[in-house]
């Protein structure tokens, strides 16, 4: 299945052998079935996620239900775009509620799919439709009142329904009619998943609208679905040996695993069960288990502790510890279910909230630095451009937020503050050592340019949702960095030393297609970068790209060895 990929699909191919290897105890050898219709790699993947060779089984023809779909570019300036993209998407929904048809929302993030249901609730009082028939649904919310939504949705007392992708897989609802995407999902196999909620019942026909947002990844197939529509399926990657996630299943590997005849150590047989990676790694740290080990202690959907979101002695659900640095900070306006709340405390594991005006919104003032601490791999071209593969240190900071007015834009208020965020991630760098030798106009002032060509050619390449991955840039040492937002490895960053090459031609193809004369936020600026900076015009910008494409071409590579520190003549 698609969704076992990346962070999730590392721990399930770890909890998958730890499950084989406790059967193996108990004299149990299962055959396995899986099951899939959109991944592009699934002999390769199959055996990534369960350690085993499968045999492929194909259906004879792709069966799918009558659908017509509109992808729509909403011309709206930059300026306005917030505001007015979110009235449509609500208008859209409500105008499916008005219809009597049943209708799932996908938003690109919580908070997003938070101010657009209220925006929707508000629209629909105003169109005389009942504001209950459109609800909010996230992983956060409580286990009885994901049932009552879903409940909803069957018996048509809900027809609308705004969600990320936690109704993205796992729901048959044969009456869900339309499919909003509010921006493309992270990926193509995504896309399809959303899409293949409605239209399920195949008796009638299913509608699918597709509103860009503002981004170079969502206008590409906005503006060419057949792209979409034709594209392969993609592969899907996942990382079996990052230790950060094998560490945290290893005490209840041995938990399971004990018995008199073996003292807490593995027997030969667990190679092949584990994989090499995995069971070298917990050979080497075995030992007598304690005591038995808490097993909701382990997340294998994200890393990291859950918070629970508290006002006065009222549990409202939970958060993740990312949501909390970013989004649930102290004097944040955090919206839970429909409602504004304003964070007032951080207690061990409790987010403390109060009302507040509905009329509110914060903005987080976040930035990042990016360190290097080992070489894995890496490959030099020429005495101007290397790229290496290996462990990186990222510092996220926060600096203080300021408080708007959601309906004017006006900021009201600026707050100061102070927190950090350590993770240790696996990532790629590009660095270039002596830009005099460049030409084109090659400055530091350059590199930013570079980095989001390469960031928006990414998904276009590397199976991956686009959130797996983030960039930064170094202008001090020259140097472009493309790594993973997941502590450890989950596959994807490791593709970079021989795809970057692939990413960032792709993105020069996107920025020559960019409407735009000079260059913008959809071509050659990153999202980090001030307003006010100035950056070479998008010509410069592409030209320079080209020469560092240029520089890898010669046949001449060099291959780091990290065993010997040293450069070797690639055979």
């Amino acid at each position: 299945k698609r969704q076992y990929r990346g962070y999730f699909g590392t721990n399930v191919a770890l909890l998958l052998r730890r499950f084989l290897a406790y059967l193996h105890k108990l004299g149990a050898h299962p055959q396995l079935v899986l099951a899939t219709a959109t991944c592009g790699n699934p002999e390769e993947h199959a055996y990534r996620l369960t350690g085993r060779r499968c045999t492929l089984i194909r259906a004879r023809q792709n069966m799918r239900p009558q659908r017509h779909f509109a992808f729509i570019v909403p011309e709206i300036p930059d300026f306005h775009f917030r505001n007015i993209y979110r009235l449509r998407i609500a208008l859209a929904a409500v105008a499916c509620a008005s219809a009597n048809l049943t209708c799932l929302v996908f938003c690109p993030s919580c908070k997003f799919a938070e101010e657009v249901s209220v925006r929707a609730r508000t629209e629909a009082a105003k169109h005389g439709v009942d504001p209950k028939l459109i609800q909010q649904f996230k992983a956060g919310l409580k286990p009885e009142k994901k049932d009552e939504i879903l409940k909803g949705l069957r018996n048509g007392t809900i027809r609308v329904v705004f969600c990320t992708n936690a109704l993205e897989i796992g729901i048959d609802i044969p009456q869900l009619d339309v499919c909003i995407l509010a921006g493309f999902p992270d990926s193509v196999f995504s896309a399809w998943q959303r899409i293949g909620r409605v239209g399920r019942s195949w008796d009638q026909s299913a509608y699918v609208l597709f509103y860009s947002l503002n981004n170079p990844f969502d206008q590409f197939y906005a503006e060419n679905i057949d792209a979409f529509l034709t594209k392969p399926l993609d592969e899907i990657v996942i990382g079996i040996d990052n230790e950060e996630q094998m560490e945290a299943h290893l005490k209840y590997l041995i938990w399971e695993n004990q018995g008199k005849e073996n003292q807490g150590k593995l027997r030969p047989a667990h190679e092949q069960i584990l994989g090499k990676v995995f069971y070298e790694f917990a050979a080497s740290k075995m030992a007598p288990p304690a005591a038995k080990p808490n097993y909701q202690g382990l997340h294998i959907r994200g890393f990291g502790k859950t918070y629970t979101l508290k006002r006065g002695n009222e549990e409202l659900g939970t958060i993740s510890e990312v949501h909390k640095f970013r989004e649930a900070y102290i004097g944040a306006i955090y919206y839970h279910a429909g409602q504004a709340y304003q964070v007032k405390a951080h207690e061990a594991e409790e987010i403390l909230l109060d009302h507040a005006k509905q009329d509110l919104r914060t903005e987080g003032n976040f930035f990042t630095v990016v360190h290097q601490s080992e070489i894995m791999s890496g490959y030099r071209y020429s005495e101007n451009l290397v790229t290496f593969y290996g462990k990186l240190s990222v510092t996220e900071r926060f600096a203080g937020y300021r408080v708007v007015n959601k309906k004017t834009n006006e900021v009201i208020d600026e707050f100061s503050s102070s927190a950090a965020r350590f993770t240790p991630v696996r990532g790629f760098l590009l660095k270039l050592e002596r830009f005099a030798d460049l030409g084109v106009d090659a400055t530091p002032e350059s590199l930013p340019g570079l980095e989001q060509l390469i960031r928006i050619g990414v998904p276009f390449v590397i199976p991956c949702d686009r959130h797996d991955l983030q960039t930064w840039t170094n202008k001090g040492d020259a140097t472009v960095y493309l790594y993973e937002t997941v502590p450890g490895s989950i596959g994807i960053a490791e593709k970079g030393p021989d795809l970057w090459q692939k990413m960032l031609q792709q993105g020069i193809e996107i920025a020559r297609k960019c409407p735009c004369k000079k260059g913008c936020p959809h071509c050659i600026v990153p999202p980090w970068l001030p307003k006010a900076t100035q950056l070479p015009e998008k010509s410069t910008a592409i030209a320079f790209a080209e020469r560092v494409l240029q520089l890898a071409s010669t046949p001449d590579v060099e291959v780091f060895d990290p065993g010997l520190g040293v450069w070797l003549r690639r055979q």
